[in-house]
């Protein structure tokens, strides 16, 4: 299956609250701050010695009690989603075998959550998504970005772009600039770049 990306660009929706709580919702109805310490909580992740056993229910419920913004009447709703998200990306969906280059770097149009080499040379993004989101348009909008600025950055050993939705890993996709796919279907598949830390294999 394949889906083209000729769709015009459309805005990106503005946060929407729900009535009654203080918590901001993007377009996947997961709470944005819950996405943004998800990400944060990657980041952090990644980058550890042992990514497997980061403990990241620990460093949200750290993050929730001790930074001001995130001291909301749905704290610990924010904990617990952003440490599931990030959980699941850490222990099943991280590629072992490929380098992290950077973690939320700042491109020309596009703020990537993670970029990648594998095979010594080519690059690609995992854009994250937590929550049972599924593809929607204005993650085509963000992800076109990402595709302009990595094509800019590493011309044609750029890849693409996955696109993880933690909650239901199947619906994740790979884009590239001939389209959208189903992301099990390519080489990038999350068990072809991944291999057990303990055995090697």
């Amino acid at each position: 299956m394949i889906t083209m990306l000729t769709a015009a660009p459309e805005p990106e929706p503005r946060p929407r609250v729900t009535p009654g709580r203080r918590t901001a919702h993007g377009a996947d109805r997961v709470p944005i701050e819950a996405g943004r310490l998800a990400h944060r909580l990657i980041a952090r992740g990644i980058t550890t010695a042992h990514p497997d056993s980061f403990d990241v229910l620990a460093a949200a419920r750290t993050a929730v009690n001790v930074e001001p913004r995130l001291r909301t009447v749905n704290q610990r709703r924010v904990a617990m989603i952003a440490a599931t998200a990030a959980a699941v990306y850490l222990r099943q969906l991280r590629p072992t075998l490929a380098t992290v280059v950077q973690t939320e770097a700042t491109l020309s149009n596009s703020r990537p959550d993670i970029m990648f080499r594998f095979r010594s040379s080519h690059f690609f993004f995992d854009e994250v998504k937590g929550g049972r989101a599924t593809a929607a348009a204005w993650h085509y909008v963000q992800v076109r970005r990402q595709l302009r600025d990595g094509h800019a950055e590493f011309g044609h050993d750029f890849v693409g772009v996955r696109l993880v939705f933690t909650g239901i890993p199947a619906a994740s996709l790979l884009v590239t600039r001939f389209g959208a796919f189903p992301l099990s279907e390519t080489p990038l598949a999350f068990d072809l770049l991944r291999r057990d830390e303990e055995t090697g294999s």
